[in-house]
């Protein structure tokens, strides 16, 4: 083997060398930025519980409200829940969100359990309506006609959509 072939295996393995420490930073760049990812996507969902814990804690502090302002915020947490992911057609799907599930969780501590809308009555059913009005109208716009407090702690609310 003369000098000539002896420098040319020495390229290849050094080719070699280098084609695979290329992959393995490549590797390390993927891994890495997988896992920024993931931690953006906990810290998104951070921020949205940290501002339904302040919109909850707001929520506690007032004291001899109106039908009319606990009806309002039911529906600023309903425009709220709207934009989150209730647009998918899997219900399982959608529970995977910690901000649906924050979401359905304070519509559980707003309403009675008997709650009604239409020929509905029930958390759950008002919930599977709400996520079946976005599924239909992809940005639905609910707002308040009217509330009417019928006798002291019973409360009607008439909404109108776009």
């Amino acid at each position: 083997m003369d000098k000539f072939e002896k420098l040319e295996i020495k390229k290849a393995i050094r080719r070699e060398q280098c084609r695979n420490n290329q992959a393995r930073y490549r590797d390390r760049q993927r891994a890495l930025q997988r896992r920024m990812q993931h931690e953006v996507q906990q810290l998104h969902e951070e921020v949205q519980g940290l501002k339904l814990k302040r919109q909850r804690l707001r929520f506690k502090e007032k004291t001899n409200r109106s039908a009319w302002s606990i009806v309002s915020d039911v529906f600023r947490l309903l425009e709220t829940g709207f934009r989150s992911p209730w647009y998918m057609t899997n219900t399982d799907e959608m529970m995977k969100h910690t901000e649906t599930r924050q979401i359905l969780t304070e519509l559980q501590k707003a309403f009675e359990h008997d709650v009604g809308m239409g020929g509905l009555q029930g958390v759950e059913a008002l919930v599977e309506q709400l996520r079946r009005y976005s599924l239909y109208f992809s940005d639905p716009q609910m707002y308040l006609q009217r509330v009417e407090e019928l006798v002291r702690g019973v409360v009607t609310a008439t909404p109108g959509s776009n």
